[in-house]
């Protein structure tokens, strides 16, 4: 089997991988979305190996493009920082509307 390797990795900044075939992304920093350039949605399993920036800025954006597929994300179940992210993600909708308001 082919396998394709996509990534990214610049310490404290971001770092992700995503294997295309397996459906397989490991970590979720800055810039997956665009750097998978729309194949966000072929990925069923999202894998954090530990909470720290550049791991995890880009599961937002993740969450808001390709959340309708509802992608399991696994994480060390030792760590504190999940389950605030998983109800902040939760919670967050994509879909709201802003508000206009007069500026003064």
């Amino acid at each position: 089997m082919k396998l394709t390797i996509h990534g990214y990795s610049t310490a404290l900044f971001a770092t992700w991988y995503a294997i295309e075939e397996l459906g397989i992304i490991f970590d979720a920093g800055d810039g997956l979305v665009s750097g998978l350039m729309g194949k966000c949605g072929k990925f069923k399993n999202l894998f954090i190996t530990h909470p720290d920036r550049d791991h995890l800025t880009g599961l937002l954006a993740f969450n808001q493009m390709y959340g309708y597929n509802k992608p399991t994300i696994y994480y060390p179940k030792d760590c504190k920082s999940f389950p605030f992210l998983e109800t902040f993600t939760a919670n967050f909708d994509p879909q709201s509307k802003g508000h206009p308001m007069d500026r003064h």
